[in-house]
């Protein structure tokens, strides 16, 4: 967490990944992040997230500028960021998963 937060934005610029857990990561920190379109990534960064093409350097490097450059924006993505992240928090985990248990009995109990 503390490199994380010691950071203005965090960029993730991959072109393929499982799940993108250091955006879950970087979002629960604080810290907005710049992903790759594309992949699994916009699911794991919702709206506390800008995403580019990873083959466009030049949408990279506006984006980046834009958010190293824009504070009120930052501020915004971090407050839908940190609201996202709890969806994959613990708890909520577990009661989706029992949730979807329950759906799949006969009685729903």
């Amino acid at each position: 967490p503390a490199i994380y937060q010691s950071a203005e934005i965090f960029s993730y610029l991959s072109f393929f990944e499982g799940f993108g857990i250091p955006i879950i990561e970087a979002l629960h920190s604080g810290i907005p992040v710049l992903a790759a379109t594309g992949s699994c990534l916009e699911e794991a960064g919702g709206g506390g997230a800008v995403y580019v093409s990873p083959d466009d350097i030049n949408q990279m490097v506006v984006a980046m500028q834009q958010l190293l450059e824009d504070k009120p924006l930052r501020q915004q993505m971090v407050e839908v960021g940190q609201k996202h992240v709890q969806k994959f928090a613990g708890i909520n985990i577990a009661k989706k998963m029992n949730e979807l248990y329950l759906s799949l009995m006969p009685n729903g109990k």
